[in-house]
């Protein structure tokens, strides 16, 4: 695992996830475990990628949501379109959400010097829908990632 990666990959009460993450941060978690109601909310695996997607030198948070377990009961967050993909930015203003997304998996690299982000998703791109899998690209406007495509 590379260094710059933190991730929790056991079961993990949200609510102790997001203790030492910036407000943003946790505000983001905090919405997931909203989809449980009262009861307990873990993500099973709940993995935090941390990584510099915008080009500042400061690493960001990448939330990889996958099946979420609300008590004992199992709740599933991916469908075909895959697991949500929430991308948590440095700013001026402290962290803010550029890019929430369903996706199989999201890769950040520069495209033409610019930041730039490449979904594996099933049937969508920019808004309309394509008839089977596929890469969506994403890049960076300077505060947000952008359709490309």
């Amino acid at each position: 695992m590379r260094p710059a990666v933190a991730a929790l990959l056991v079961a993990v009460p949200l609510a102790a996830a997001a203790d030492d993450l910036p407000p943003p941060v946790a505000a983001a978690i905090a919405e997931v475990e909203a989809a449980c109601g009262s009861a307990p909310a873990t993500l099973d695996p709940f993995v935090i990628d941390r990584q510099d997607v915008n080009g500042d030198r400061v690493p960001d948070f990448i939330l990889n949501v996958g099946g979420l377990r609300c008590g004992d009961e199992e709740v599933s967050q991916c469908g075909l379109m895959g697991c949500p993909k929430i991308v948590l930015a440095s700013s001026k203003n402290g962290f803010v959400v550029v890019l929430d997304i369903y996706a199989h998996d999201l890769r950040f690299r520069a495209l033409n010097g610019r930041p730039a982000a490449s979904a594996n998703d099933e049937g969508w791109n920019c808004g309309s829908v394509r008839g089977g899998p596929g890469r969506t690209t994403f890049l960076w406007d300077g505060t947000r990632f952008a359709c490309a495509e």
